[in-house]
C-alpha cells in the first residue's frame, strides 16, 4: 500500500496536484481574482520543491505534462477559436484596434528598449506572457524547454501568474476615472455603444444528428479540425505558424457549423484538459533554484511595469486620438490584454458597484463599459496573443 502513498505513484502525486490548484482556486475566489489559481498555485509548488517534500520531477512523471504539448494545446488553441462571434467583434471594432494597438507598443519595447535593459531571452520571453496570458506563456515556455532553457519557461509561467496583480488595480482606477467624467458630465450613455451592420452567416452544417452526438465524437471533430490546421501549417512549411492555424481552424470550422461554441466545454472535457495546462507550472516551478528566482525578480518586475505601461500607452493613444474614447478608457482597454475573462468583468462590475449614482445611471455605465472590457480581453488574451506569441517565440533563441 505504501507505493500507493509515494510520489512514484502518478495517482497520489495527480491527487496532491489537483489539490494545490483547488487551494489556489479558492484564493482565487476570496480575493476576486487579486490572487490567482495559478500565481497560489506557483507559490505551492515552489514551497513544496524547495523543502524537499516533492521530488522536482513528480508532476512530468505522471504523464501529464507529455499530453498537454502533444495533445491538449493545439486542442485548446482551436478550442479558443470555437468561442469567437464575428457579427459580436464587428460591433465594438473600435475597441478591437484600441486593444491591439497595445500589442505595436509592446512589441517595439520588447524588441528595443527591454532587450537593450533585460536582455533579449528575458524582454522576448516576458513580452509572450504579457501580451495575453496563459496559452501565449505556454508558447513561450515550449520554446524555453526546447532551447535547453526551463528556467525560463519558469520565468514565462510566473509572469503568467502574477501579472494580474498589476492590471486590474491600473484597470480599475483608470475604469473609476472614466464613470466620474460620466457621471459629472451628464453624458448621453444610450448613444456611445459600437455598431454595426454587416452579418456574416457562412454556415453550411446546421447540426448533426441527436443519435450520433457523443462525448468522442465531439473529441474527433476537434482533434480533426487541429489535424487539418497542422497539415495546412506544415505546406506553408512553417510560414503559418501552427499555434495561429489552429486558432483560425477552430474560428473558421465553428462559423462553418462543424465545431459548436465553446466546444470543449460542450463535449465535457474543459476541466481535464485545463488541469493539464496547468501540469505546466507546476512543471516549471521544478526547475526554479533560489538563485535563479532571485535572479528573476528584476526582469520580472521591469516586464510587468513595462508590459501595463507600453500595452496601456497603445490602447490610450489610438482610443483617444483615432476614436475619440477617454484616454484612461483607452488605458484600460490595453490593459485587458494583462486581464482577460473573468477579470475584465470582475473589475469592472467592482468599479461600477461603487459609483456615487443612482442604479439606472450605474447600469448605463456599466452597459457602457462592460461590452469593451470583455471584448478587448477576448481579442487579445484568446486571439492576438496566440499570433503574437506564435511569431515571437520562435526568434527568441535565434
Amino acid at each position: 500500500m505504501s507505493a500507493y502513498l509515494s510520489w512514484s505513484s502518478a495517482i497520489f502525486t495527480f491527487m496532491v496536484f489537483c489539490g494545490v490548484f483547488f487551494v489556489g482556486e479558492c484564493v482565487s475566489n476570496l480575493t476576486k481574482g487579486i490572487f490567482g489559481t495559478g500565481f497560489v498555485g506557483a507559490i505551492i509548488f515552489i514551497a513544496l520543491y524547495w523543502t524537499g517534500i516533492m521530488p522536482t520531477d513528480a508532476v512530468a512523471n505522471t504523464g501529464l505534462v507529455a499530453m498537454l504539448s502533444k495533445l491538449f494545446i493545439p486542442m485548446l488553441i482551436v478550442n479558443l477559436g470555437t468561442m469567437i462571434s464575428l457579427n459580436d467583434m464587428l460591433k465594438e471594432w473600435k475597441t478591437i484596434l484600441t486593444a491591439l494597438s497595445g500589442f505595436v507598443t509592446l512589441a517595439i519595447f520588447a524588441y528595443t528598449i527591454g532587450c537593450a535593459l533585460l536582455g533579449r531571452e528575458y524582454a522576448l520571453v516576458g513580452a509572450c506572457p504579457i501580451s495575453g496570458g496563459t496559452i501565449a506563456g505556454v508558447i513561450a515556455q515550449e520554446a524555453c524547454v526546447e532551447a535547453g532553457r526551463p528556467e525560463l519557461g519558469a520565468y514565462a509561467m510566473l509572469l503568467v501568474s502574477l501579472q494580474g496583480l498589476v492590471a486590474m488595480p491600473c484597470a480599475a482606477a483608470c475604469l473609476r476615472m472614466v464613470g466620474n467624467k460620466l457621471i459629472k458630465e451628464k453624458a448621453d450613455l444610450d448613444h456611445l455603444g459600437g455598431s454595426s451592420n454587416i452579418n456574416i452567416n457562412i454556415r453550411v452544417i446546421k447540426g448533426f444528428p441527436a443519435k450520433i452526438q457523443s462525448y468522442f465524437f465531439s473529441l474527433m471533430r476537434i482533434a480533426a479540425v487541429a489535424v487539418v490546421a497542422n497539415v495546412v501549417s506544415g505546406l506553408t512549411k512553417g510560414t503559418l505558424n501552427a499555434n495561429i492555424a489552429y486558432l483560425i481552424a477552430g474560428v473558421v470550422f465553428t462559423e462553418l457549423g462543424f465545431l459548436d461554441k465553446q466546444h470543449l466545454t460542450k463535449a465535457n472535457a474543459y476541466g481535464f484538459v485545463m488541469i493539464s495546462l496547468f501540469s505546466l507550472t507546476a512543471n516549471s516551478m521544478g526547475a526554479l533554484t533560489p538563485e535563479s528566482l532571485k535572479a528573476m525578480l528584476i526582469p520580472i518586475a521591469a516586464m510587468l511595469i513595462f508590459g501595463i505601461v507600453s500595452i496601456g500607452i497603445g490602447g490610450m493613444l489610438v482610443g483617444k486620438f483615432v476614436f475619440h474614447y477617454e484616454a484612461p478608457l483607452g488605458f484600460a482597454i490595453g490593459a485587458c490584454a494583462m486581464l482577460g475573462y473573468p477579470s475584465t468583468q470582475i473589475v469592472t462590475d467592482d468599479v461600477c458597484r461603487a459609483l456615487e449614482c443612482s442604479d439606472e445611471e450605474r447600469e448605463k455605465i456599466r452597459g457602457y463599459l462592460l461590452p469593451k472590457m470583455l471584448v478587448g480581453g477576448f481579442t487579445t488574451v484568446t486571439i492576438a496573443s496566440v499570433a503574437f506569441a506564435g511569431l515571437v517565440a520562435p526568434t527568441i533563441f535565434r
